[in-house]
């Protein structure tokens, strides 16, 4: 390290410890939603501090101690928006925790479709000019317009959405002021008010990797503006804090959904044909054995009240980075929870991944690498979140082209393929096979595991296979190298109440 370069980081390390000391994080957490207004005179008590404190590490993606530990602090300097973070108070714990975990819709959304834009001023045109301002905004408008059936246009007239540059207190009231550099960026408010306002003692910058992005922040506003609250997925638009300057910004699959749940989609948005991914980490056996696998011989009764949804042949599932579980077919993707499949779906696979295949053999979310595979013919498609890294089209002979399957038998071994009753190990340093290692028959590894199969889960939290088959899965204890007693089960048990399966029936 250079003189030079110990003096910067010094100088950066002072200035984090300068914003840190300036915290105070009772203020900061009623101001952004987590503790409610203080009644006059009456002090906070310490279970609900730490209930507060617990909430904000959930949105932070931080170890939730509920105590203001230095990491818990540090978050509170992160440069983000001035929106809180838990719209309302209302309701119990649970309820508020609830919409911090997934995109948040309050409820408020534009009644037209045609919406006019208008800057009522100017950030310093010496340090950005107008042009370049009015296109990285226009850019961000672009963002939205692409994946909804919103259009905005620039005017010099009356407008629905007013874009403003202002310091300190600005007229919004004392608790919506400005705070300088490097605390609250910007604020804009829900449907139908349609104001956008900047902090300009903020540095705002255009196509390089300092200061504050201008189109980036202002695509962050405009979600708001049209009626998007805030974000728990790491990663989204939407999520409370300025993750940084990313070339090439695109909507990541949350916020796009939050949006079309407003509005749905734009015409060409619509799904229609094929694309499956196949998913799952499994979990290895202490003892070989080549018992024959059983032939599912129970039918499940087709559902006709939902029949894309609830009688769904699932070619592949994933549980991915945020936990949730995706159920992939045709060109479509399904998210689903205990209450049910979420708002927004089916959605098209392409609104989420970048450039996917049409019509996935295999899938896999790794959690050592955190890297999402497709497989497809003898092809290979690595993502990191939902943005394309690696797409590799040579592959060695021995590939198992069209694998069935794709798994990890931990949370931090290898990824195994599943072709015509073999595995195959799968090296992530190479996107190829493993060089030396022999494939084995599954039944020697996992016994007694059905046949014919679709795609297999298993939960991070589990230690079971879940093995599906047409529109019916099996539950695999690998321990025991038996099915469980009870199944088959019909695959809508998944898709809770969208399919009149109560809440938190077990799987």
């Amino acid at each position: 390290m250079t003189k030079k370069d110990s003096m910067e980081n010094n100088a950066g390390d002072s200035e984090i410890a300068k914003r840190e000391n300036a915290v105070y994080p009772t203020e900061f957490l009623q101001r952004f939603g987590y503790l409610p207004e203080p009644e006059p005179g009456v002090a906070y008590d310490s279970e609900t501090k730490t209930n507060a404190i617990k909430e904000f590490q959930n949105m932070y993606h931080l170890e939730e101690t509920g105590k203001l530990n230095a990491e818990t602090i540090h978050a509170m300097t992160i440069p983000r928006c001035g929106i809180p973070d838990i719209i309302s108070d209302e309701g119990s714990d649970d309820e508020k925790r609830e919409i911090a975990k997934r995109y948040n819709t309050p409820g408020y959304k534009w009644t037209k479709n045609q919406l006019k834009w208008k800057m009522q001023n100017f950030w310093y045109a010496d340090r950005m000019s107008e042009s370049t301002q009015r296109q990285a905004i226009t850019d961000a408008f672009a963002l939205w317009s692409q994946v909804v059936p919103l259009d905005f246009q620039e005017t010099t007239g009356k407008a629905d959405l007013n874009l403003k540059f202002s310091t300190r207190n600005h007229g919004d009231g004392a608790e919506n002021a400005f705070d300088g550099p490097n605390g609250v960026l910007a604020h804009a408010y829900f449907p139908e008010n349609g104001e956008l306002h900047y902090d300009a003692e903020e540095d705002w910058t255009d196509g390089v990797n300092k200061g504050i992005n201008l189109k980036i922040v202002t695509a962050h506003e405009l979600g708001h503006a049209i009626g998007l609250g805030h974000s728990n997925v790491q990663g989204a638009l939407m999520a409370p804090y300025y993750a940084g300057y990313e070339e090439n910004f695109k909507l990541r699959y949350d916020d796009i959904l939050g949006a079309q749940t407003l509005y749905g989609g734009r015409a060409q948005d619509n799904p229609t044909s094929t694309t499956a991914p196949s998913t799952l980490p499994s979990t290895q056996p202490t003892k070989p054995a080549t018992t024959p696998a059983p032939n599912p011989t129970t039918s499940i009764i087709p559902d006709p009240s939902n029949p894309e949804t609830c009688n769904l042949v699932v070619k592949a599932v994933a549980q991915t980075h945020d936990q949730r579980i995706y159920f992939y077919v045709g060109d479509k993707m399904w998210r689903a929870s205990d209450y049910g499949v979420d708002p927004g779906f089916p959605a098209l696979i392409s609104t989420a991944y970048e450039k996917p295949p049409s019509d996935v053999d295999a899938a896999v979310f790794s959690w050592k690498t955190y890297y999402t595979y497709f497989f497809k013919g003898s092809e290979v498609w690595v993502y990191y979140g939902f943005q394309l890294l690696v797409h590799k089209n040579e592959l060695s002979s021995a590939f198992p082209s069209s694998p069935q399957a794709a798994f990890t038998s931990t949370d931090t071994g290898p990824i195994y393929l599943l072709k015509d009753n073999y595995l195959y190990q799968f090296d992530e340093s190479t996107f190829d096979l493993a060089a030396g290692v022999t494939p084995k028959a599954i039944q020697e590894v996992f016994p007694n595991l059905p046949t014919p199969l679709n795609s297999i889960l298993r939960l991070s939290s589990s230690p079971f296979l879940y093995v599906f088959s047409g529109n019916q899965y099996y539950k695999y204890d690998p321990a025991s190298r038996k099915v469980l007693d009870g199944y088959p089960k019909p695959n809508k048990m998944w898709m809770g109440k969208t399919c009149g399966i109560p809440p938190f029936t077990p799987k």
